[in-house]
């Protein structure tokens, strides 16, 4: 079998899949790499700066989706939108300071602290990953325990 880019990470339908809803009516037929990517609401938007008035707030969302705050989240340190997408940073990164990105399929901000210095394919690069407490709630203050509201 032989897909293109687009059909392997926006969807294709597939036959096997298709027949096996005869079975599994809730069975997706459907395969596709970026699922959440592609079925976010169209209509929405984000905004972030682009570092014309402070360049180290380079690609850092002031916006996610149409909300300026996470309704998702009870406390207001955990509804906050910060960090960038993760596909780009401003220049002139502090190696001693941790970098932020928003993880939309989480909802929530996710710290990096730097890890070591690298090069790929002839360039400097640094590399980054998650802080070793970034998710775990035990080591954070209640305010920024991050306790999910549900929709009723």
């Amino acid at each position: 079998m032989t897909r293109s880019i687009n059909d392997v990470v926006f969807g294709y339908t597939d036959k096997f899949l298709t027949f096996l809803q005869l079975a599994m009516p809730s069975l997706s037929n459907t395969v596709q790499l970026c699922y959440n990517m592609s079925s976010r609401d169209i209509n929405t938007t984000s905004k972030i700066l682009s570092g014309g008035g402070n360049i180290s707030d380079l690609g850092q969302y002031t916006e996610w989706q149409g909300y300026k705050k996470l309704p998702y989240w009870k406390t207001p340190e955990a509804a906050m939108i910060n960090g960038t997408e993760g596909l780009f940073f401003a220049p002139n990164l502090d190696k001693t300071k941790p970098i932020t990105t928003f993880v939309d399929d989480l909802f929530r901000a996710n710290p990096l602290e730097f890890v070591k210095e690298e090069e790929v394919m002839t360039l400097q690069t640094y590399k980054y990953k998650n802080t070793e407490v970034c998710h775990d709630e035990r080591h954070q203050q209640p305010s920024q325990r991050r306790v999910l509201r549900l929709r009723t």
